[in-house]
């Protein structure tokens, strides 16, 4: 993106091509050759609807998954990039590729808005240099300037950085503290089924474990040899395609819902006490539920376990 902004603005492009070519045969260091470039490209362009930091900007803010001040702060952010760049007459080509872009990125999923944020922060000095150079060159505003003195901007500045100081400093950054309800959630956006964990080491349950999928890693962490989990977040990177088709169709109790259930046949089953598979699972005499809190439930099966079918070619 440098090496055509650099070009489009006529100047010295080839560098950044050429670093541009060294970048990608690097890449093909790696165990698998090439078939990890379609790899790359499968993995950037496959949908993930049911991944909720892959959704849109708009549909996360009408969702909930972000919140209302977070969003008006990106507006916020957004609106003093082109305002800065409107005032100051901006004709840099090469930095506004690179905020359109990140700004797309961030539009199109909630995860990349940390691209456009570190873009922001990179060119926003340039913007409001700029913008003050055009604005200290008017008499009027540097006579102003003057009977206001210097020392009334640094205050302010002084007073604006404290108050961001305390805010950070009373939200207890270096504490982490899990919510054991989901409501208790709301703001801080972190919850885990705590109870429903502390039943599992406490009665000694162990095998294939399935869970929600926002649970995976931390049951993983916490579980582990004790219980298989499926699935996590890593997501295309560890399971097919088609596993991940069959796992969000019980998640989301879509047509099919009990095929994940048969091919990969868990011994336990902990999901949100709201989620759609729960009613189904509470009907099913194949499974009993075990514990239950405000926020998850537990399933054990009842009855014997289907034969592994990645077992069925093994003959003694």
């Amino acid at each position: 993106m440098y090496g055509v902004g650099e070009a489009l603005s006529r100047r010295a492009f080839r560098p950044y091509l050429q670093w541009f070519l060294l970048a990608g045969l690097s890449t093909l260091i790696n165990p698998y050759g090439l078939k990890y470039w379609s790899y790359l490209f499968q993995a950037v362009t496959m949908p993930r609807p049911e991944i909720t930091e892959w959704v849109s900007l708009w549909k996360g803010y009408q969702l909930g998954f972000l919140g209302q001040e977070r969003f008006f702060y990106f507006l916020a952010l957004t609106a003093v990039a082109f305002l800065a760049a409107w005032w100051a007459r901006w004709r840099e080509i090469t930095p506004i590729l690179v905020l359109l872009f990140t700004l797309y990125l961030s539009v199109k999923h909630l995860r990349h808005q940390v691209f456009f944020a570190l873009a922001f922060g990179a060119y926003i000095p340039l913007l409001l240099t700029a913008y003050f150079r055009k604005l200290t060159a008017r008499p009027g505003f540097m006579a102003l300037t003057s009977r206001l003195g210097r020392k009334i901007p640094a205050l302010a500045l002084i007073l604006l950085m404290s108050y961001f100081a305390y805010k950070l400093a009373s939200q207890a950054p270096l504490h982490l503290e899990f919510p054991t309800e989901p409501g208790a959630a709301t703001e801080a956006g972190i919850y885990y089924p705590l109870g429903a964990i502390d039943y599992l080491e406490q009665h000694h349950l162990s095998g294939k474990l399935l869970v929600s999928f926002n649970w995976g890693e931390y049951c993983l962490w916490k579980l582990y040899p004790q219980c298989r989990v499926a699935i996590d977040g890593r997501y295309e990177t560890v399971y097919p395609e088609s596993v991940n088709k069959e796992y969000f169709d019980f998640l989301m109790a879509r047509q099919g819902w009990r095929n994940f259930l048969e091919h990969y046949p868990p011994d336990l089953i902990l999901i949100e006490l709201h989620s759609r598979p729960y009613a189904l699972l509470s009907r099913d005499p194949q499974w009993r539920q075990v514990y239950a809190d405000p926020g998850c439930v537990l399933f054990r099966r009842h009855g014997p376990v289907p034969p592994d079918p990645a077992q069925a070619h093994i003959h003694p």
